[in-house]
């Protein structure tokens, strides 16, 4: 469950510098905490981390504060789906 101070975080592609301002560290950092995990994570391909690697490193770092951690298990996170209508 989301506290005030919480924000999902959305599932997708993200770059190393996007990363990075998710821990609110720099990117030189960034690259440090990741590099032991480097051989599980994979190359980027491009400029974005795919979805599968943003999974494993928010795995292997854990989450950052300001964010409510998903369910990385969750079927089909991968491929977008029908929206749903937000309920009040």
């Amino acid at each position: 469950m989301n506290t005030p101070n919480e924000q999902p975080i959305q599932l997708r592609g993200y770059s190393l510098a996007e990363l990075a301002r998710l821990y609110q560290i720099s990117e030189k950092s960034f690259r440090t905490w990741i590099k032991p995990f480097a051989a599980e994570i994979g190359e980027r391909h491009g400029r974005y981390y795919n979805v599968n690697q943003v999974r494993i490193i928010l795995q292997k770092l854990g989450f950052p504060d300001m964010l409510s951690e998903p369910d990385l298990f969750a079927p089909n996170l991968d491929k977008p789906g029908p929206t749903r209508p937000k309920t009040t």
